[in-house]
């Protein structure tokens, strides 16, 4: 099954399992409202473009991404106005060849303008001179029509990062087959767990059919330093993916054994050196299983001094996470089960609710 396929499937992934984490049940079925029009998160960007580059074949690249003679995309709001204006030129069925300069839409400006409430204190000419500084980021959409746009330094970074993920001494070895190790890369599993259909999308597995064994693993990339990762993974809980990833492979290869997951992590900030994280298995059942009287620490910082806190918190495996997701489909979405069951009444202590 292709890749596209695999997103178009209804089956629950671990990333949308995860949305139950948090207090508002309804961001499991609500799609966000973006802030733009036309909105990219850099990271979201850059991580994608390595996992292009790494795991899929060497033409999907080019197929994916057009890279700008732009050193520096414009400011979000400017990117968005432009591209509103450019999707425009669809709606009117113009074809790309006869689209022309961004000086022959000054109405769709204006509106674009007056959408995003942009510099509305600024006479028209002001705005229109303003948006149309961004012409060569126009010209980028016109050559590189429906591909993601990336600029000179974005693609220049997307480089780095994956050629030391490949020519590192501690990750290089990750990417070298043999005659008794098979490689795949961007592989779909599709698994049940508690009568729930589940779908998981690997970068990458590594099975030896002699020792029958497989070795999965995930490309990060990170924005900030590489040993700063285990921060990262707690925050982002990559301990569920990791867990439910194992299940996933334990049930789609019978037979073989599957090896802790491990993370290769790379930086977004200052590439150069790649760590590879091996979940172990207190990590892989926290991921599963949770853990409960968790003792956290954190950081309440004033303008005078800093004190530290003790908070106890009941950590969430995707067991648990998948038993609350039956009870949603049972009883919606709109409240959170902890209101339901405990029917709007708390017992609070200096940690928190009990």
């Amino acid at each position: 099954m292709v890749v596209e396929e695999y997103y178009n499937d209804s089956r629950l992934s671990q990333s949308k399992l995860k949305l139950l984490l948090g207090n508002n049940p309804n961001l499991f079925n609500t799609v966000a409202e973006p802030k733009l029009y036309f909105e990219e998160k850099k990271y979201f960007l850059i991580g994608d473009g390595v996992d292009c580059q790494l795991t899929r074949p060497i033409t999907e690249y080019a197929e994916k991404f057009h890279v700008s003679n732009v050193e520096n995309k414009p400011s979000d709001t400017i990117k968005s106005i432009v591209n509103q204006v450019f999707d425009e030129t669809k709606r009117l069925n113009i074809l790309i060849e006869n689209v022309g300069d961004m000086r022959n839409y000054f109405p769709y400006i204006i509106d674009a303008c007056n959408d995003h409430n942009y510099q509305s204190n600024w006479k028209e000419e002001t705005r229109i001179s303003k948006i149309l500084e961004a012409h060569e980021y126009w010209e980028d959409l016109k050559a590189g029509e429906g591909k993601t746009i990336l600029s000179a330094e974005e693609d220049s970074l997307i480089s780095q990062i994956v050629m030391s993920i490949k020519t590192n001494d501690v990750t290089r070895p990750y990417f070298e087959g043999g005659y008794d190790v098979e490689i795949l890369y961007q592989v779909p599993i599709f698994f049940t767990i508690s009568e729930v259909d589940c779908k998981g999308l690997l970068d990458m597995i590594r099975i030896n059919h002699i020792t029958k064994t497989i070795e999965p693993i995930d490309i990060k990339t990170l924005g900030d330093n590489t040993l700063n990762f285990p921060k990262a993974l707690r925050q982002r809980r990559y301990d569920i993916q990791g867990a439910f990833y194992t299940e996933g492979l334990r049930q789609t290869y019978p037979g073989y054994t599957i090896l802790p997951f491990k993370f290769i992590v790379e930086s977004t900030t200052n590439p150069g050196t790649p760590l590879v994280y091996t979940m172990d298995t207190q990590l892989l059942e926290t991921g599963k299983y949770g853990r409960s009287g968790i003792k956290l620490k954190g950081i309440s910082q004033d303008s005078l001094m800093q004190v530290y806190y003790g908070r106890i918190e009941n950590i969430k495996g995707y067991l648990q996470l998948i038993e609350e997701y039956k009870w949603y489909l049972e009883n919606g979405f709109e409240k959170h089960i902890n209101i339901v069951n405990a029917q709007g009444e708390f017992t609070v202590n200096w940690d928190g609710v009990n």
